[in-house]
């Protein structure tokens, strides 16, 4: 024992003789070690900080994250929010500068998000600048002002039976001849160009009174391309705005590293949309909207030119048009890509259970008699209960968007209790739904299901 001690203080000796030699000799010795040994202290620090944080808030266990970034390049990653599962039902992980927790259950996710205090948006993306994009991007009076304009003047008109009608007109002109011509040649089509311009078309025509000539349209084009542009930058952009918030410094940044800034994109797309609403060439005739016992109502939901005056001049200057543009704006960044996923993955299940396709099938011929005949207005969705399982199984299983939520918590209060664990989740947390990981569990799902 005592050989072993002394050939180890021994070796310790010579260790630090050359280091020592090294330090007094090499400019680049000291300097990589310096550097080496900062990061090394500050690597130890910040793990040591985010153990003791949530250990002394009683935060559950989780993933560290990049140094600077945390997760906030994960919480869309499918692969990563599926892993989140084997934490628990309440996952800690850092999301930048600020600690966030990932609910991956679904009751614990009810009770978070029926509570007043989750209704807030990360306190760095909520500016002015910020909230003239749209009502997504406010906090308060202003997102629940703004909420209920969209609510009560335009998304309500999305049930209305012309906008049934002129999607199924749609569809059929100018999607299916697209796969009947594939069929034709034996060659297969993309998904991702014809299914993305119908969520366009639906809000273009129920919100505007429009309609795409094509598939092809220039002012799907338009739109299409600078939405693309702006995905292909988000992530860097969102995490940028997340580690430094929305201001100046944080727009040179996402600029010199994307070449654009978040705040520009959006405001492009805005101007675009303001560019065609005033397009009197895309303009169709509507047709009457049918009431509940197939009545004719002569009038017509109002569209957002009708009723956008209304609103600016009652606002007091509180709200301009642009608002407003900017919050239909939201409306088709939210239809295209959603509807393309939701579609796709739907086709592709039915084509790989053709036994599922035919009795889907069967259901509709049962229900409408033909093709054309199909209506989901007036009950009709009610007589396709098979149809309707089979969509929402699609979205548990390929949900459009696997993560949602996302919340920050500004006031306190919001206590969670998963199983014996009871926590109070501290001011600037952040909160996030994972949508997959909860739509994946067989836990929830499958009646009977044993853990073990």
């Amino acid at each position: 024992m005592e050989a072993s001690l002394q050939t180890l203080v021994e070796h310790y000796r010579k260790i630090r003789k050359e280091v020592s030699r090294l330090w007094a000799t090499s400019t680049y010795f000291r300097v990589v070690s310096i550097v080496s040994g900062s990061l090394t202290a500050a690597l130890t620090s910040r793990y040591l900080y985010i153990q003791l944080y949530r250990k002394r808030n009683r935060y559950p266990s989780g993933p560290m994250g990049l140094p600077l970034i945390g997760n906030a390049m994960n919480i869309f990653d499918v692969n990563w929010l599926k892993r989140m599962g084997h934490y628990g039902n309440v996952v800690s992980f850092m999301m930048t500068r600020d600690h966030a927790l990932l609910i991956n259950e679904p009751h614990i996710a009810r009770h978070v998000y029926l509570d007043r205090r989750s209704l807030n948006l990360p306190e760095q993306f909520v500016t002015d600048e910020m909230a003239a994009l749209g009502f997504a991007a406010a906090n308060g009076a202003m997102w629940k002002e703004r909420r209920q304009i969209i609510s009560s003047n335009l998304m309500t008109t999305m049930t209305g039976s012309y906008v049934e009608v002129a999607t199924n007109k749609f569809i059929q002109s100018k999607v299916f001849p697209v796969f009947d011509q594939a069929a034709e040649s034996s060659t297969s089509c993309k998904m991702k160009p014809l299914f993305r311009p119908i969520g366009f078309n639906i809000v273009l025509q129920a919100c505007f009174g429009k309609e795409l000539s094509s598939l092809n349209d220039p002012v799907w084009l338009k739109f299409d391309a600078q939405q693309s542009a702006n995905n292909s930058r988000a992530e860097m952009q969102n995490i940028i705005g997340f580690a430094f918030g929305e201001n100046r410094m944080s727009r040179y940044l996402q600029k010199l590293l994307t070449g654009d800034s978040l705040l520009n994109g959006f405001n492009s797309l805005i101007d675009l949309i303001d560019e065609f609403s005033k397009d009197k060439d895309k303009n169709v005739a509507l047709g009457a909207n049918e009431d509940e016992d197939g009545g004719e109502n002569s009038k017509q939901a109002p569209l957002f030119e009708e009723f956008i005056e209304e609103y600016v001049s009652r606002s007091d200057g509180k709200w301009t048009r642009r608002h407003l543009l900017g919050d239909m704006m939201l409306m088709f960044f939210a239809a295209t890509d959603t509807t393309y996923s939701a579609l796709s993955y739907a086709l592709l299940l039915a084509a790989k259970y053709p036994h599922i396709q035919q009795e889907l099938y069967e259901e509709l011929m049962a229900a409408f008699g033909d093709v054309d005949g199909v209506e989901l207005k007036n009950k009709g969705i009610s007589k396709i209960p098979k149809l309707r399982a089979f969509i929402h199984e699609t979205l548990r299983i390929h949900p459009p968007v696997p993560a949602a939520g996302f919340r920050q918590i500004l006031e306190p209060g919001l206590v969670i209790e998963d199983g014996g664990r009871k926590f109070e989740v501290r001011r600037s947390t952040q909160t996030l739904v994972n949508i997959i990981g909860i739509g994946r569990n067989p836990k929830y799902w499958v009646q009977g299901y044993n853990e073990e």
